[in-house]
């Protein structure tokens, strides 16, 4: 079962549905968009005394050399549509999900001061639901392609993630290679695909 294969792993499984404290509904809206997570309260109940682990991630202000300019770039999946868009006033990339601005529920739009897209293997698992559909599993372990974005560049980089209790690694051209300090979106796309770099 999934929740065997997540109590297996190296996560801190933190559900509602097992009682975990943080979750609230609210009221006015229907099930399941009326549930609510206190990000503090999951932290806390998620921490126990632990030290949070390294995943990898390195920032700094600086911008990288090597970059080429990015207007935008673009993923495609059978069934949805992406796209970051540099925006430099803001100084970060807004997202575009299915045609339209994506945008949080306080409504400023989505989106990140540094965008991996990472070409991982994406094949069907052993899940799914009871219409046939069939969840895809992904691969983050092991090492392949990627492109970082930031600061209205991109970069093709490699990823590297030896074994799942460690976390990956970005590098350019053998070096390794710092985000934008702020938030950071990785997307996961299928590496029998193309992003497409609007310049």
């Amino acid at each position: 079962m999934l929740l065997d294969d997540i109590a297996r792993a190296f996560l801190y499984p933190l559900s509602n549905d097992a009682g975990a404290s943080g979750y609230s509904r609210m009221s006015g809206r229907a099930a399941p968009w009326d549930l609510f997570a206190d990000p503090k309260q999951l932290l806390a109940g998620a921490a126990k005394g632990r030290k949070a682990k390294d995943i990898g991630f390195t920032f700094d202000e600086q911008v990288p050399g090597g970059g080429k300019p990015a207007r935008d770039v673009s993923l495609t999946w059978p069934g949805a549509f992406a796209r970051f868009h540099w925006d430099k006033e803001e100084g970060r990339w807004l997202l575009w999900m299915d045609g339209g601005p994506a945008t949080s529920t306080e409504g400023p739009q989505l989106g990140g001061s540094t965008v991996i897209v990472q070409y991982v293997n994406v094949y069907p698992s052993e899940f799914g639901d009871s219409y046939g559909g069939i969840t895809p599993a992904t691969e983050t372990v092991g090492r392949g392609q990627a492109l970082l974005f930031r600061n209205g560049q991109y970069w093709p980089i490699t990823w590297s993630r030896p074994k799942p209790e460690v976390g990956t690694t970005w590098k350019f051209r053998g070096k390794e290679i710092a985000m934008d300090p702020g938030q950071v979106w990785i997307m996961l796309f299928d590496d029998d695909r193309k992003a497409q770099i609007h310049k």
